[in-house]
């Protein structure tokens, strides 16, 4: 903690490691992917995104505007990695993508649409 004036600040090492912030990265480097590589970097991406950040936290506010934000590019993510899934014969990873979206957003039409597609 730093103080700067009459407020106080959280620095934090150069070494850190912050699970949204890596997810982060990984997403912007998958949308810049195709085929295997994108799906393997999403992969990658999604294991580290367990749901809302600081979801825990019942006065966090705060981070709404950013929980949002990584919320829409999980459903994103889930939704391209379901897809390429798909395209390349792993049916149960697709799956198991559309329903973890499902779980983020129930009311998702795409993801239901997909999911009910491959259970037939």
């Amino acid at each position: 903690m730093e103080r700067e004036g009459e407020y106080y600040r959280l620095k934090l090492p150069e070494d850190r490691f912050l699970d949204f912030e890596r997810f982060e990265e990984l997403m912007r480097k998958a949308d810049l992917e195709d085929g295997l590589s994108a799906f393997k970097t999403l992969r990658q991406a999604l294991d580290l995104y367990k749901g809302p950040l600081f979801g825990d936290d019942p006065y966090g506010e705060w981070a709404e505007a950013e929980r949002s934000y990584l919320q829409d590019r999980a459903l994103a993510g889930l939704l391209r990695l379901g897809e390429l899934a798909e395209a390349l014969g792993y049916l149960e990873v697709a799956k198991e993508a559309y329903a973890r979206a499902l779980k983020l957003e129930p009311f998702l039409e795409e993801a239901q649409r997909r999911l009910s597609f491959l259970k037939g």
